[in-house]
């Protein structure tokens, strides 16, 4: 072992280990759970078998399923879950240290880059983590970063499989990064040889995403439109709704998108270009998320267009930041690029807040209603429906029972049912309110009663009072038998197309 992977592989622990200990949650996370479960599915038909959320996963995150399914087999689901964010995290960091490299950093810059990328959140805007949970998105980072390393290093086929394995795993994150390379090989002027050798076997190994893709764009009957308007405003505004980005952030991304075009600019480094062009298809795509969203055509977001962009452009100026002050010439550019770093650096989101919304997460993760969960868990039969707020991350995990619908894993396929079922426990919800898990707590017992009867319902958790029976209560909440409700309800069974 050379002296320089024996450091590498040094730094990488002191990472990865900083992020278990300071910006992670223990497993499940409260927002990879649902994929969890939806994974451990794959391998495991008998667990969660009626409930509607799970019955019928879609197709669009195969290799992720997969990959945790087959890890099942043998180890328990939290087990599987550590060592695959463990496996995703040193594949993404040494990945975009390697790039670093690739581009004319020095080691201790290239790691110096990352390491503040992290520090600063990795993301402007939009919520995106690549580093934080086992979930399909960072198996798609950790594919898609590789990809473009092999891109710069020249192995075209290893990039198209690659690149492909990303779009296959999570295709919002795939088609950024596809739009990325395509800009970069327009740039480089690649002959029509070097596109075959990356599109083929890209779309060969992507062909499980884009099969599935007919589920989530075309569903007739359903007004896309209205239900991606609900998904952008209600259920998922930290990914899609514009409203929700600070204006300081959007204005550090854009420092941050000048900053690094500047920096290709002057300095003359082909390969850093190679990396600011790979910016351009994600801007493109960007854009095109906030014209769409002003036309009010809200079906388009399904394809998730904020979510590349502020991951990247924050470690590209950084790079490009490296690779200025690594000269040791202090200039009028080197004076200015330090600036607008600086500038970007007050602007977003600081180490100190980073860490702050990580004990938030922690703390969310340690409810007063996990006796009742567990107690479900426990004394209930494993058939039995489950009544609890939608909104109540990681509930299917902590009672292992069905339920009536999970707001955090939103059947994509089936977007109409989704919300129906999602409104029958909550009522109308409002854009941009966090009302859901108040409106279920609160709700009167005749739509209680209604929900159950369509949907079924055995065990009602919630620290509302009602007069049913009361078989369990702690830390505020009641744990109430539902079975006399509804004598003639069906069982609830499998979604199908």
């Amino acid at each position: 072992m050379t002296k320089r992977i024996a450091t590498e592989l040094v730094v990488v622990a002191i990472l990865v280990a900083a992020v278990a200990a300071l910006l992670s949650e223990g497993v499940p996370g409260l927002s990879e759970c649902g994929y969890l479960l939806a994974g451990y599915r794959h391998s495991h038909a008998e667990f969660l078998a009626t409930d509607w959320t799970f019955g019928t996963p879609v197709g669009k995150t195969l290799y992720y399923d997969t990959l945790l399914g087959l890890a099942t087999r043998a180890l328990s689901l939290e087990t599987s879950a550590w060592l695959g964010r463990l496996a995703c995290w040193v594949a993404i960091l040494l990945g975009l240290a390697t790039i670093g490299r690739r581009v004319g950093l020095r080691g201790a810059g290239a790691w110096t880059a990352v390491a503040l990328w992290l520090a600063f959140g990795q993301s402007f805007v939009g919520g995106e983590v690549a580093v934080g949970y086992f979930v399909p998105k960072a198996v798609a980072w950790a594919t898609g970063i590789w990809a473009v390393e092999r891109y710069l290093a020249g192995r075209w086929l290893a990039a198209g499989l690659l690149l492909g394995a990303c779009v296959g795993t999570q295709p919002s994150v795939g088609l950024g990064l596809s739009l990325g390379l395509a800009a970069t090989m327009v740039l480089d002027r690649q002959p029509v040889s070097v596109w075959v050798r990356i599109v083929v076997p890209s779309l060969l190994a992507a062909m499980p995403a884009i099969a599935s893709a007919q589920d989530i764009l075309i569903q007739p009957g359903v007004d896309l439109r209205a239900e991606w308007q609900f998904q952008a405003q209600v259920r998922q505004r930290v990914h899609l709704d514009l409203g929700s980005f600070k204006p300081w952030s959007l204005i550090a991304l854009a420092l941050a998108l000048v900053g690094s075009a500047s920096l290709g600019r002057f300095l003359a480094n082909s390969r850093y270009r190679q990396l600011v062009s790979l910016q351009i298809g994600p801007l493109v795509l960007f854009v095109a998320g906030v014209a769409v969203t002003a036309l009010g055509h809200y079906e388009w977001l399904s394809l998730f267009p904020f979510r590349v962009l502020p991951l990247l452009a924050g470690w590209i100026l950084l790079v490009g930041l490296g690779l200025c002050l690594q000269d040791r010439r202090w200039n009028w550019r080197t004076a200015a690029a330090v600036g607008l770093a600086g500038a970007v650096a007050l602007l977003t989101t600081s180490p100190i807040e980073v860490l702050a919304r990580a004990q938030r997460l922690r703390s969310a993760a340690n409810g007063p209603d996990i006796p009742a969960l567990r107690w479900i868990a426990n004394h209930t039969p494993e058939g039995a429906v489950v009544v609890v707020s939608p909104a109540r991350r990681c509930a299917p995990y902590l009672t292992r029972r069905p339920q009536i619908v999970y707001a955090d894993l939103a059947r994509l396929d089936r977007l109409r049912e989704w919300r129906e079922r999602l409104t029958a426990l909550t009522g109308p919800l409002q854009p941009r309110t966090s009302q859901m898990d108040v409106a279920f707590h609160a709700m009167a017992p005749e739509r209680l009663e209604a929900a159950v009867r369509r949907f079924g319902g055995d065990y009602l958790v919630t620290r509302g009072t009602y007069t049913y029976p009361v078989v369990f209560e702690s830390g505020g909440y009641r744990v109430y038998d539902l079975k006399g409700l509804a004598t003639q309800r069906p069982l609830p069974t499998p979604a199908t197309p």
